[in-house]
């Protein structure tokens, strides 16, 4: 009695990922300086200014943030 024939070859199609390189705008990846608290002697209206600037640099550096983010999160994770 002959032996069965031997089943077909597995066939497996791979797709092998490729690596590239995320380049951003040297821009995105500063940010505004906080500026420095009033010294001695400062009215309630330099407090105010200073808090002003403070929210200001955290604004632009939030900003920048945000825009990295969207650079290199994957387009399926952004969508809920």
């Amino acid at each position: 009695m002959a032996a069965p024939p031997a089943p077909p070859p597995i066939t497996r199609i791979v797709e092998v990922p490729t690596v590239e390189r995320l380049t951003l705008p040297p821009d995105l990846l500063t940010c505004a300086d906080a500026p420095a608290p009033p010294g001695d002697g400062a009215t309630q209206r330099d407090a105010a200014l200073w808090v002003a600037d403070l929210h200001a640099a955290h604004a632009d550096c939030a900003a920048r943030l945000a825009a990295v983010r969207e650079r290199v999160t994957p387009l399926k994770e952004m969508t809920p």
